[in-house]
């Protein structure tokens, strides 16, 4: 099998129908084997892997003495495999998902499964620790059903079935580095970079030689889930579909970027198709609350404009693992806790076309974005109702300086300071003899440029001056000129 996916707390695996023997003819003494009796010793022979896969996994000796439980699905049928984005080796340009039925369903038989259960779609009763147990440790050919026991397949299925359980649980006895040496030996291609999340192509720049350990650590992040309802069933065969499929991908990783924020992946699950995207997990950003939640108006503006019908995004923002997960063959970066699932929650809660937010979000962004508070909702995992919050718009500033509002601490101005106010004030006087004038006041942190500027406000307010002013954003710095289209559009007011 091969890793999909590591969602924080649910890993997704992939096991292809490997291909069958050359036919047996008549001429053999054999029944010739039927399109039927194809596809049925596949899908035999695949739920045998996933069987001992499961098995193994239960029989852990890394598990042992630790306080986890496990619980799965699987369900075996047709996927289909998408590659989206642009040619391009930069990092967070292209991705590949996988769509199907079956995953969905073995979303669902999780959701069935008890704690220390796995439900496989085909077999009666769920595999569990205790009969993995007894499986593993049970001679070979105690576990070679007889023939007499398969009464209605044909000869091939029969012999099949016997040699498979041999193979496979001697395969997965043998605890060889196989599996590692076969991936480890593929050759990457250039082109593949583009496949690499931005998240983990973004972290990883910072250490050496790839990702390292002293990268894994809390920080405060935001998560932003947007569901594309009209993806969720994806045919094929439609190419207009799958050109919109493709433009929407493009279209929120630009403003997912735009907005300092990084793809953390697009992918199908039983809860449809998902694009999730994170803020404060590659950078220390100002507020990732307001990143977050501006992203996400820009994304269902874009949304409706590729005429998308059913959609609906859910933001939240804590406490987050941001780190390394995986062995070094199959490795990731990840974001999870908490807040990703109520995100997740939060998206599923939000009305059609709408956007829900967390309180957090609310309380670290609503001096810049209105918000209305919504009826108090149920979500899984927290055990109370809650409000949560829904953004309308950008809140326009008024950037004229009301001279009432003066400070009521006395300035005092520092010795190492006279000179800079001097030319400041100087600046002011040329300005009534009809000499226009520039000063930039540049510095460090904490060395008192707001308040020497404040005084200047109010010794200027005090000969007739009209004070405007701008304000920035960590998010308004990707926009051209943004502190003069403030004043200026604070001056035609």
């Amino acid at each position: 099998g091969d890793v999909l996916m590591f969602a924080g707390d649910a890993l997704i695996c992939l096991f292809d129908e490997r291909p069958l023997d050359p036919p047996i003819t008549e001429s053999d003494g054999q029944l010739r084997r039927t399109a039927a009796d194809t596809n049925a010793a596949r899908r035999e022979e695949t739920i045998a892997r996933v069987r001992s896969c499961c098995n193994k996994v239960f029989t852990s000796s890394n598990l042992e003495g630790k306080d986890f439980t496990i619980h799965g699905g699987s369900s075996h049928g047709v996927v289909r495999c998408y590659f989206l984005g642009r040619p391009s080796t930069r990092p967070g340009d292209c991705t590949f998902v996988v769509s199907g039925t079956p995953l969905r369903a073995a979303g669902h038989l999780l959701n069935k499964a008890d704690r220390g259960e796995i439900l496989i779609d085909g077999l009666d009763e769920p595999i569990t620790k205790e009969l993995a147990i007894v499986e593993v440790s049970k001679p070979l050919a105690a576990l070679m059903e007889p023939e007499e026991e398969l009464p209605n397949l044909p000869n091939f299925v029969r012999r099949k079935s016997w040699k498979l359980t041999a193979e496979f649980l001697s395969e997965f006895d043998d605890d060889s580095e196989t599996a590692d040496e076969l991936i480890l030996n593929h050759d990457v291609h250039p082109f593949a970079k583009a496949y690499l999340g931005s998240l983990a192509a973004r972290r990883s720049d910072h250490a050496q030689d790839g990702m390292s350990i002293l990268l894994n650590e809390l920080r405060p992040v935001a998560i932003v889930f947007a569901g594309l309802h009209d993806l969720s069933n994806v045919d094929a065969r439609d190419a207009v579909l799958l050109r919109k499929m493709n433009g929407v991908f493009v279209s929120m990783s630009r403003i997912t970027h735009s907005c300092d924020g990084a793809v953390k992946e697009m992918s199908f699950d039983d809860k449809g198709c998902v694009f999730i995207s994170v803020f404060g997990a590659h950078s220390h950003g100002a507020n990732p609350c307001f990143d977050a939640t501006m992203c996400a108006m820009r994304m269902q503006d874009a949304l409706k404009k590729l005429e998308f019908r059913n959609f609906s995004l859910g933001v939240s923002f804590g406490d987050c693992f941001c780190g390394e997960v995986g062995p070094e063959m199959r490795a990731d970066y990840v974001v999870m806790g908490t807040e990703v699932n109520t995100a997740a929650r939060l998206m599923g809660k939000a009305p059609n076309q709408g956007i829900l937010v967390s309180k957090r979000i609310f309380t670290n962004s609503k001096k810049y974005i209105s918000f209305i508070k919504s009826e108090e909702i149920k979500v899984k995992g927290i055990d109370e109702p809650f409000h949560a919050y829904v953004p309308q718009d950008r809140i326009v500033q008024t950037n004229v300086v009301d001279d009432t509002k003066k400070s009521s601490q006395p300035f005092i101005l520092m010795p190492s300071r006279q000179f800079d106010m001097k030319t400041m004030l100087s600046a002011v006087d040329g300005v009534l003899r009809g000499r226009p004038k520039t000063v930039l006041v540049c510095g460090g942190p904490f060395l008192g440029k707001s308040r020497m500027i404040q005084e200047l406000n109010n010794r200027a307010t005090d000969k007739g001056f009209t004070i405007l002013q701008s304000f920035r954003t960590s998010l308004d710095c990707f926009t051209s000129y943004f502190p003069f289209r403030q004043i200026t559009m604070s001056a035609l007011k």
